[in-house]
């Protein structure tokens, strides 16, 4: 309820123009961030709750008026000396982004977050939101799952509750399904359990590429236990026939190991934790990926 009044008076402060109104909402921050000043300053971290409140308001001001939010900035910069000026710079700058964020410009929020992230590395915020609106603009043929990896890696680092937001959140929808996705957020592939994970929730495993053919063999797990392979027909002559030549086959999932039975044979695969499915005897290299590559 306090910090919905804060935000109330701060929205107040901008259509009455008034100094006297944005210093009174600095100072109503005070109420709820000074008693948290010393623990900060002793290198304890402000709670991520009043943190991102903090971290809102801060949009809030940015949104409503830029010209009015710089001068408050500098009047909440210099009562709040529980904020390093690195802290300061990396909020002022994720609040930017997240306006940008807001109005779908995706290149020019990347911006302000990977700054934000740059002025602060342990301000979970840029990197998280980098992440995010990096990936929304993205196809599956875009090729940056290292820069992705590398910042969400980052923001679990300083948070682990990323985890188990990023499976959810609708800004990465297009990693949801990536085998390197779901290991970092917590999917253990030496595990049996987080094998499992692993392969029910990704939709096919490609193999190479060779030339302008497309992907061989393809590999679907599915639920009940049962492998779907499709290899490119090596009598194909071309058209749209004849193409795959398809099996079915059985898999059985132990700590760290899968066992595959298919067309009467026998074969063990991996999963390195790199998200890279490894099937010694399949296809041309034995290696399999859920990333599809667009190359060709």
């Amino acid at each position: 309820m306090l910090m919905d009044q804060i935000n109330n008076k701060i929205i107040l402060s901008y259509r009455e123009s008034g100094e006297k109104y944005i210093l009174y909402s600095c100072i109503m921050l005070l109420l709820i961030v000074l008693p948290l000043s010393a623990l900060y300053s002793q290198n304890f971290n402000v709670p991520a709750s009043v943190e991102e409140k903090l971290n809102a308001i801060d949009v809030i001001y940015y949104q409503t008026d830029p010209d009015t939010w710089a001068r408050s900035r500098q009047i909440i910069n210099g009562i709040l000396p529980s904020y390093s000026s690195k802290r300061k710079k990396a909020i002022s700058l994720n609040a930017k982004g997240y306006h940008y964020y807001e109005d779908k410009k995706y290149h020019i929020a990347c911006h302000f977050f990977h700054y934000a992230a740059e002025a602060d590395n342990t301000y979970q915020y840029g990197f998280y939101n980098y992440a995010c609106s990096l990936a929304l603009m993205l196809t599956p043929c875009d090729y940056a799952n290292d820069l992705v990896y590398q910042y969400l890696s980052s923001a679990i680092k300083l948070d682990p509750k990323y985890k188990t937001k990023m499976r959810r959140d609708p800004d990465l929808k297009i990693f949801h399904t990536e085998a390197w996705f779901l290991i970092l957020s917590g999917a253990d592939p030496a595990t049996a359990k987080g094998l499992k994970d692993i392969l029910l929730n990704t939709e096919l495993w490609y193999g190479p590429q060779p030339g302008a053919y497309p992907a061989s063999p393809q590999i679907e797990f599915h639920e009940e236990g049962t492998i779907s392979i499709k290899e490119i027909n090596p009598e194909y002559l071309g058209g749209t026939d004849n193409l795959w030549i398809s099996s079915e086959g059985t898999y059985n999932v132990g700590s760290g190991y899968i066992s595959i039975r298919i067309n009467g044979e026998e074969y063990t695969g991996t999963i390195g934790s790199n998200g890279i499915l490894h099937i010694e005897g399949l296809g041309m290299t034995g290696a399999f990926t859920t990333t599809f590559d667009c190359s060709a």
